[in-house]
């Protein structure tokens, strides 16, 4: 029995060692296959530039910081039905009403410099 549970243990801290060497998250996709690794290693999740708050059609999007030039696009069932591009201050906030442009599957992004800084789907 005691060689039993001596077993256990010691297969529990070598499978623990190896599920922690898995959890180091990278920021770039691509790891170096020469020389030693060395991108760097994110210490906490990435916070989202926007927040966003739907109610019954209408979308608010609460900029957290400053922008310049962003541009934000609506998409119905796939398809680019509006998009307007302006700067925006820090804690703006920009109203859309998915009611007018009637029944469907919305996606809203905003790009700022070519790079989705956000990203939201709604059904109405």
């Amino acid at each position: 029995m005691k060689k039993n549970t001596l077993i256990f243990a010691m297969i529990m801290l070598l499978s623990s060692t190896c599920i922690s060497t898995f959890a180091i998250n990278y920021d770039n996709c691509e790891t170096p296959t020469v020389g030693i690794p060395m991108p760097p290693v994110r210490k906490s999740p990435h916070l989202s530039y926007i927040t966003e708050n739907m109610n019954n059609g209408i979308c608010l999007l609460t900029f957290m910081r400053g922008f310049d030039n962003a541009e934000i696009r609506i998409y119905q069932n796939g398809v680019l039905i509006d998009q307007n591009s302006r700067s925006f201050k820090e804690g703006e906030t920009y109203t859309l009403d998915l009611q007018g442009y009637g029944v469907g599957e919305y996606t809203i992004k905003v790009y700022c410099s070519d790079n989705i800084i956000f990203s939201s789907s709604e059904k109405i």
